[in-house]
């Protein structure tokens, strides 16, 4: 069963021709519009952003292209394109061009990048910015995934930023995913993120900027409890929703120091920073030891297709340290 089964569209029986114009400027079609030279003339547009797999600039002389080899998938991550769409459709609108963005109905990929353009560009929340899509092309539904990504981008402010927890926890996720074999990034998507180096990064701590003058934050860090040496700072925890407690599990594996109902984790979870050993040699679990090679005390364990904690969740992926293994330490700003 078609997508369009699903959500019950009725799709025009030309779809040449089904081209909805969202602003005077900005038009969002199927694949039909963008292969259909004269009504690309009688709508003076100049611009095609399409997004698709094997997707062909079929007419390069009269229009600019900029394509985007993209699956209709929840599992796509279509939310790292968001930055260079707008600056393709802005500089182009702001030129005084016309620009058409499709994708092969003019449903989800392509409407998901026209709502991010409007939620940048005018400010706007997703819901507002998904009615006003909607108001002209009433046939748009981003697939459940995409969704997800445009809520996340609304929390960013439209930013793609490296500090909020959540993004973070999303590449995570994606890298995991790659590393378990789900899926393989292209060459320009594992670029985008330097493969792990985003993410996988050392934790000391950096020198203040002597031109900054605004008083630095205190941080809470961690540090290995039988050696004293830096684990990780604050930014590097991850967090995530309690489960049922000891109750979540069989019997035979609960911890019978925890009450059944305990919903404090028993672990601490972390980022997979550098130093821990074989998270970036190709291996999918390990454990977690001090990188003092004086030390070397087993702190947690760590798996990119997950693990339950103590607090009955599923995490995935798990990289987690024991608590009664470290202490947490707090660098105070001196005044």
């Amino acid at each position: 069963m078609s997508l369009l089964q699903i959500h019950n569209v009725q799709m025009p029986s030309d779809c040449s021709s089904d081209l909805s114009q969202i602003t005077p400027s900005l038009f969002l079609s199927g694949v039909g519009p963008a292969q259909n030279l004269p009504l690309l003339k009688e709508n003076s547009i100049t611009h095609i952003l399409g997004i698709g797999l094997r997707l062909k600039a079929r007419f390069p002389n009269e229009v600019t292209y900029k394509h985007l080899s993209l699956e209709d998938d929840p599992q796509v991550d279509i939310m790292r394109y968001f930055p260079e769409t707008y600056r393709f459709i802005d500089e182009a609108v702001k030129g005084n061009g016309r620009v058409l963005v499709h994708c092969i109905a003019g449903i989800s990929r392509s409407a998901t990048i026209v709502i991010a353009y409007f939620m940048k560009s005018e400010s706007i929340g997703l819901y507002e910015a998904r009615q006003k899509v909607k108001s002209k092309r009433r046939i748009i539904h981003p697939n459940s995934g995409f969704i997800k990504q445009l809520k996340l981008f609304e929390e960013m402010r439209c930013e793609l930023d490296m500090s909020h927890q959540q993004y973070r926890q999303f590449l995570m996720t994606k890298i995991a995913r790659e590393k378990m074999g789900k899926f393989l990034m292209d060459d320009s998507e594992r670029a985008s993120i330097s493969t792990l180096d985003t993410l996988i990064t050392p934790t000391t701590s950096s020198q203040p900027d002597p031109s900054d003058d605004r008083k630095p934050a205190s941080t809470r860090r961690l540090r290995c409890k039988k050696c004293r040496t830096d684990l990780v700072s604050e930014k590097h925890l991850v967090v995530h929703e309690s489960g049922a407690g000891q109750a979540a599990f069989g019997y035979r594996k609960r911890d019978m120091t925890l009450t059944p109902t305990a919903s404090q984790c028993a672990s601490y979870h972390i980022e997979p920073v550098e130093w821990i050993k074989g998270v970036n040699d190709g291996e999918l679990e390990g454990k977690i030891v001090c990188p003092n090679p004086k030390c070397e005390a087993k702190l947690g364990a760590w798996s990119w297709a997950g693990a339950p904690c103590s607090c009955g969740a599923w995490v995935a992926p798990s990289f987690s340290i024991h608590r009664n293994k470290v202490d947490e330490s707090f660098s105070v700003p001196v005044e």
